[in-house]
């Protein structure tokens, strides 16, 4: 039997914008002592509710690609006179037999 709730609020949800590096959550000292201010923009945007999904969240943890690409060691392959790939420089006698056995037929 399937149970629906019109307007209905999941328990327990958190706000995108205590994640998010571009919010400012400040907390009172009760639970209904919340104010959140959104600074994506150029001027602080006040949030009166929480917020479930945003187009501009960013993560406070992750490192941007700048601070990636500074961080990444950089890697180079030293120089070899040695062919890339696998190669053989004369046929084994596996191949030898299989060609023998294809031209029997």
């Amino acid at each position: 039997m399937a149970v629906y709730i019109k307007n209905g609020t999941p328990a327990g949800s958190e706000s995108k914008c205590d994640t998010c590096k571009f919010s400012l959550v400040v907390h009172g000292f009760r639970e209904s002592e919340e104010a959140t201010y959104c600074d994506w923009l150029s001027q602080p945007t006040r949030v009166l509710f929480q917020v479930r999904e945003c187009s501009r969240h960013e993560h406070k943890s992750r490192p941007t690609w700048d601070q990636m690409e500074d961080l990444a060691l950089e890697i180079r392959s030293s120089p070899t006179m040695k062919p890339a790939g696998f190669c053989r420089s004369e046929p084994s006698t596996s191949d030898v037999t299989v060609a023998k056995i294809n031209v029997a037929r």
